[in-house]
């Protein structure tokens, strides 16, 4: 089981962080974002519980993968988005069937097309395509200028990182449920006694989901930090299964190379 006392507990208000000085030569912020910066990233976020919240979850995967033997060097930029961020591009539908072919240039993965992102049978993105990014963290190339990224802070870090918040999640989960119910709400095959159940299930589901997005996060920041550390793709496999052991994730989750 992943730490999760480590990563709720700082959904609630980590502990202190040592922020350095920004570096004069980088913007102070992006997107509605402001810039944090420590010794181990930069960090683009619209509070300092939401930047300290993602360094934490990324600094469990980095000393995940120290204890499996790996040497981690470099700074990553990681972007947080919160609940009630503005959408890092207008279109948020466009950006969400992007997630799948950024990460994968960025862990160096062959790109898997229309399957990266949310699609229905139609090609058309499918309902609530738009949260994907609000869910599922997810690496982006350095030298991608789609998303605006500035390209000081691009050059200054290794690899760069989007991740949601704790609430972040929350939030679209609870919207993920309200699709759901507004769908369940048109079909008539769903009684009254089944739609009395499914309510009741709610709370525990949305808890069980907001758990594994977090896991799925971590698991996340592991695969950018292998990518970066090692080359060979064995090497990786190898390192990436040693440090999922070392998270307490579960090695058949893990998407090797």
């Amino acid at each position: 089981m992943l730490r999760l006392a480590v990563l709720m507990g700082c959904a609630m208000g980590c502990g202190a962080v040592e922020w350095v000085q920004p570096d004069a030569a980088l913007p102070a912020s992006w997107g509605g974002l402001r810039l944090h910066e420590t010794d181990g990233a930069l960090v683009l976020a619209s509070s300092e519980g939401a930047a300290r919240e993602v360094l934490a979850l990324v600094e469990e995967a980095r000393g995940a993968l120290v204890a499996a033997g790996a040497v981690v060097t470099g700074r990553l930029l990681l972007i947080a988005l919160d609940e009630g961020d503005p959408p890092l591009m207008a279109d948020e539908e466009g950006f969400a069937c992007r997630i799948g072919d950024w990460h994968a240039r960025a862990i160096g993965r062959p790109p898997p097309g229309e399957s990266g992102g949310m699609h229905a049978e139609s090609g058309e993105p499918e309902a609530g395509a738009a949260l994907l990014a609000r869910l599922i963290a997810f690496a982006l190339p350095r030298d991608d200028e789609e998303l605006g990224v500035p390209a000081a802070l691009r050059e200054a870090v290794v690899g760069v990182l989007l991740l949601p918040t704790s609430d972040g999640i929350a939030s679209a989960v609870d919207a993920l449920m309200d699709l759901a119910r507004a769908e369940m709400a048109q079909d008539e095959d769903v009684g009254l006694a089944e739609r009395a159940m499914i309510a009741a299930a709610t709370p525990f589901v949305k808890s069980m989901m907001r758990k594994e997005f977090l896991r799925q996060n971590q698991a996340r920041a592991l695969e950018l930090m292998v990518a970066l550390a090692v080359a060979d793709p064995s090497a990786r496999n190898a390192l990436l299964l040693a440090a999922f052991e070392q998270a307490d994730l579960d090695a058949e989750d893990a998407e090797l190379w």
